[in-house]
């Protein structure tokens, strides 16, 4: 994960008081790594989501597929 990407998760979890606001108003990755972090928060509090978004259904699919397969005993 980038540094930007970590810095962004930290202002997310309320771990960090302050970021480059700027930054996430003008770059299209940080915008949507910023919808990812919260659909995320979404989802394990439970909330009610709707997702219309088909890439990204297909880049958490992808992500899935990239996990290694855990065999454990």
């Amino acid at each position: 994960m980038s540094d930007k990407f970590e810095q962004l998760s930290a202002w997310v979890d309320g771990e960090q008081s302050t970021t480059q606001v700027d930054d996430v108003k003008t770059d299209v990755q940080l915008q949507q790594k910023w919808q990812d972090y919260h659909l995320v928060g979404d989802t394990l509090r439970g909330d009610e989501i709707l997702l219309t978004d088909k890439s990204l259904l297909e880049s958490i699919a992808d992500a899935l597929d990239d996990e290694p397969t855990v065999l454990a005993p």
